[in-house]
């Protein structure tokens, strides 16, 4: 397999933890600029600056269920045509992202998703 498509499914697999990093740079940005951490209802995130920021975590975070299908069934694509590809390791990447995403938006450390999406 091409290492080039191989690291771009690692990649795409890693999706949900970028995302996580550009949202709690996003609450570091807020409270970079508000000097305080913000809170749920306050300060509403849209009006607080930081649009494209913003709008790309909403739509991120709108698309990471289906950006993750996506690489699952692009792995096992991928393993069905070259038996070579350590399609076990790209698939278990893949998934605990996907986990690993979610349980950090389940707990909601600090209450900031419940801050975004108020």
């Amino acid at each position: 397999m091409n290492p080039i498509r191989e690291r771009t499914l690692q990649v795409m697999g890693l999706a949900p933890i970028g995302l996580l990093a550009w949202f709690y740079l996003y609450v570091i940005r807020q409270r970079a600029l508000l000097g305080y951490w913000p809170r749920p209802y306050h300060p509403d995130p849209k009006d607080a600056g930081f649009v494209l920021h913003h709008l790309t975590l909403t739509l991120g975070m709108t698309l990471i269920p289906g950006v993750t299908l996506v690489t699952m069934v692009l792995i096992l694509q991928r393993r069905s045509v070259d038996p070579g590809f350590r399609w076990v390791s790209a698939l278990t990447l893949s998934l605990g992202a996907f986990v690993m995403f979610w349980a950090v938006v389940w707990m909601d450390p600090g209450q900031y998703i419940e801050w975004f999406w108020d």
